[in-house]
Protein backbone atom coordinates (compact mmCIF):
# COMPACT_ATOMS: atom_id res chain seq x y z
CA UNK A 1 0.00 0.00 0.00
CA UNK A 2 2.85 2.52 0.45
CA UNK A 3 4.10 2.29 -3.24
CA UNK A 4 0.32 3.95 -3.87
CA UNK A 5 0.36 6.29 -1.65
CA UNK A 6 1.71 9.18 -3.92
CA UNK A 7 -0.61 7.96 -7.17
CA UNK A 8 -3.30 7.77 -4.19
CA UNK A 9 -2.95 11.73 -3.05
CA UNK A 10 -2.43 12.64 -6.23
CA UNK A 11 -5.68 11.11 -7.52
CA UNK A 12 -7.27 12.75 -4.60
CA UNK A 13 -5.67 16.51 -5.31
CA UNK A 14 -7.07 15.86 -8.95
CA UNK A 15 -10.65 15.00 -7.87
CA UNK A 16 -10.74 17.94 -5.50
CA UNK A 17 -9.45 20.04 -8.11
CA UNK A 18 -12.27 19.21 -10.32
CA UNK A 19 -14.99 19.00 -7.72
CA UNK A 20 -14.06 22.66 -7.22
CA UNK A 21 -13.62 23.70 -10.46
CA UNK A 22 -17.00 22.32 -11.09
CA UNK A 23 -18.96 23.95 -7.78
CA UNK A 24 -17.84 27.09 -7.88
CA UNK A 25 -16.85 27.32 -12.00
CA UNK A 26 -14.54 29.29 -13.46
CA UNK A 27 -14.09 32.29 -15.77
CA UNK A 28 -11.63 33.64 -17.62
CA UNK A 29 -10.37 37.18 -19.14
CA UNK A 30 -10.01 36.41 -22.75
CA UNK A 31 -5.90 36.92 -21.92
CA UNK A 32 -6.31 34.13 -19.43
CA UNK A 33 -8.24 31.69 -21.94
CA UNK A 34 -6.41 32.32 -24.52
CA UNK A 35 -2.88 31.41 -22.62
CA UNK A 36 -4.47 28.23 -21.47
CA UNK A 37 -5.47 27.34 -24.81
CA UNK A 38 -2.49 27.67 -25.96
CA UNK A 39 -0.90 25.45 -22.92
CA UNK A 40 -3.70 22.87 -23.49
CA UNK A 41 -3.27 22.42 -27.43
CA UNK A 42 0.99 21.62 -26.48
CA UNK A 43 -0.20 19.34 -23.94
CA UNK A 44 -0.06 16.38 -25.75
CA UNK A 45 2.87 16.77 -27.09
CA UNK A 46 5.07 17.16 -24.33
CA UNK A 47 2.80 13.90 -22.94
CA UNK A 48 4.41 12.38 -25.95
CA UNK A 49 7.78 13.60 -25.65
CA UNK A 50 8.18 12.39 -21.80
CA UNK A 51 6.87 9.50 -22.80
CA UNK A 52 9.28 8.47 -25.29
CA UNK A 53 12.13 10.11 -22.46
CA UNK A 54 10.85 7.82 -20.28
CA UNK A 55 10.54 4.56 -22.64
CA UNK A 56 14.10 5.08 -24.32
CA UNK A 57 16.09 5.75 -20.76
CA UNK A 58 13.53 3.44 -18.59
CA UNK A 59 13.57 5.99 -16.08
CA UNK A 60 12.28 5.04 -12.57
CA UNK A 61 8.38 5.97 -12.15
CA UNK A 62 8.21 7.06 -15.75
CA UNK A 63 5.34 5.59 -16.21
CA UNK A 64 3.58 6.80 -13.48
CA UNK A 65 4.84 10.24 -14.31
CA UNK A 66 3.70 10.78 -17.26
CA UNK A 67 0.53 9.25 -16.08
CA UNK A 68 0.03 12.47 -13.60
CA UNK A 69 1.46 14.85 -16.62
CA UNK A 70 -1.28 13.64 -18.92
CA UNK A 71 -4.34 14.20 -15.66
CA UNK A 72 -2.21 17.68 -15.20
CA UNK A 73 -3.33 18.64 -19.46
CA UNK A 74 -6.95 17.11 -19.03
CA UNK A 75 -7.82 19.20 -15.65
CA UNK A 76 -6.35 22.11 -17.53
CA UNK A 77 -9.10 20.71 -20.92
CA UNK A 78 -11.82 20.72 -18.47
CA UNK A 79 -11.07 23.98 -16.56
CA UNK A 80 -10.81 25.33 -20.18
CA UNK A 81 -14.36 24.03 -21.24
CA UNK A 82 -15.59 25.04 -18.13
CA UNK A 83 -14.88 28.59 -18.58
CA UNK A 84 -15.99 28.42 -22.47
CA UNK A 85 -19.94 26.84 -21.06
CA UNK A 86 -19.61 29.62 -18.37
CA UNK A 87 -18.61 32.70 -20.58
CA UNK A 88 -21.37 31.07 -23.45
CA UNK A 89 -24.04 31.22 -20.74
CA UNK A 90 -23.42 34.57 -19.27
CA UNK A 91 -22.84 36.00 -23.17
CA UNK A 92 -26.28 34.54 -23.87
CA UNK A 93 -29.65 36.99 -24.67
CA UNK A 94 -31.94 36.84 -21.32
CA UNK A 95 -35.30 36.09 -21.47
CA UNK A 96 -38.06 38.95 -20.99
CA UNK A 97 -40.63 37.88 -19.13
CA UNK A 98 -42.86 40.56 -20.58
CA UNK A 99 -41.66 39.25 -23.93
CA UNK A 100 -43.38 35.73 -23.15
CA UNK A 101 -46.60 37.07 -22.27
Amino acid sequence: MGQYTFMIITLLALAAGVSVLTFFGVKLTDEQYDRLKDIVVKWSGITTFLGVIVATFKIPYGNETITIVAAIGALLAYAMGLSIKNYTESAAPKKDKEAEK
